[in-house]
């Protein structure tokens, strides 16, 4: 029992890593090949992404499955939460070939879903509950972007939506892949659709565990 707990330990922490972490909506699948950019859209086009945008609000669904063997029995935790968050300030600055955030902040306030697995059977008759209660500090960062046709932006050296991976508060480093965004402009509005999924193995408190981490957000910025 007491291994079982340390399990859902650590299935709690990853996710609290995961959901911290840096790279929020990140999908490898938009890539710089397609020639058909449009970068150079002006600012009076009410279309263009080019200009200054106010966060409105983020929507996030996130879930975090751990799983190990003991003693040749396959334990695995699945932990999950969706929510919309609270407390948004800052903004995103476009140019033809740059963004600049300026500021960014928002707070969580949900609870995290747990459920524990043994031999594919479940442990416990309902998940556990927990709350989760998380504010990123103002956060600067800056990227090169390639707009790609006319719903796609492409990120060469990775960093978009930066925010802070460690579970304190406290930015840390972290390597950032390639990759890009889903977009739309409705009125004064712009919506970013994206996702992330990252599987690796590692130990962790005693247990090597492959941890696989999924996100899917939708960012929401107003017009200046």
């Amino acid at each position: 029992m007491k291994a079982v707990l340390n399990f859902v330990f650590v299935c709690f922490c990853s996710l609290i890593l995961f959901s911290c972490q840096k790279e929020l909506s990140i999908d490898t699948s938009v890539t710089g090949s397609n020639n058909n950019n449009n970068n150079n859209n002006s600012d009076d086009d009410n279309t263009s992404i080019i200009g200054e945008w106010n966060l409105l609000e983020i929507d996030m669904d996130v879930s975090s499955t751990v799983e190990t063997s003991l003693s040749g029995i396959t334990q695995q935790t699945v932990s999950s939460y969706k929510t919309t968050t609270i407390h948004n300030s800052g903004s995103l600055a476009f140019t033809a070939t740059d963004m600049q955030s300026k500021n960014m902040q928002y707070s969580i306030s949900t609870e995290i879903s747990l459920m524990s697995y043994t031999g594919g059977q479940p442990d416990m008759d309902e998940p556990m509950k927990m709350p989760f209660d998380f504010t990123v500090p103002a956060t600067n960062s800056s990227a090169k972007y390639k707009q790609i046709g006319s719903d796609s932006l492409y990120f060469p050296d990775g960093n978009f939506l930066l925010m802070p991976e460690a579970a304190n508060g406290m930015p840390t480093e972290m390597y950032s892949e390639p990759g890009g965004v889903k977009f739309s402009i409705a009125s004064d509005t712009l919506s970013f659709l994206g996702s992330t999924s990252q599987s690796k193995t590692q130990s962790q408190a005693g247990f090597n565990v492959l941890i696989t981490n999924k996100g899917s957000i939708v960012a929401k910025y107003k017009r200046k």
